[in-house]
């Protein structure tokens, strides 16, 4: 999918970051417990077993927001239809604590077990503080 998108100006910044959004997410072991996808040029992170979000489902989004800058997101529902209940502008470098601090929200917020262990070490992050 992502090498699908052309090369320009503001695609070639936004398939960077995808790879290494996705390299990071598999290395961590997270594509075991999340299921993510691309809608438009926002990466959703979400913890349904099926394809199509709802107004109540609950999903993390990252958007590429600039050449230097991502915008990470908790919401209910896709974010073009609702409000996010978390949201963060932040150089590229600084996200990441953040976006797997969302992520451990989602599992929280979605899912009836605890976090698996595997994966609980990387989820836990600095404060949402900005």
């Amino acid at each position: 999918m992502i090498e699908e998108h052309p090369d320009d100006d503001y695609w070639t910044p936004w398939k960077k970051l995808a790879e290494a959004l996705i390299r990071e997410s598999i290395g961590k072991g997270f594509n075991r417990y999340f299921r993510a996808g691309i809608s438009m040029h926002h990466f959703v992170f979400s913890t349904l077993k099926e394809r199509g979000i709802r107004d109540e489902h609950c999903v993390t989004v990252v958007i590429h927001h600039d050449t230097n800058e991502m915008r990470v997101a908790y919401s209910k529902g896709h974010l073009d239809f609702n409000a996010p209940t978390i949201e963060r502008t932040l150089p590229v470098e600084s996200a990441s604590p953040i976006f797997r601090q969302l992520l451990k929200q989602l599992w929280i917020d979605t899912m009836p077990d605890p976090v698996p262990e595997d994966i609980a070490k990387f989820l836990d992050s600095d404060s949402l503080a900005p």
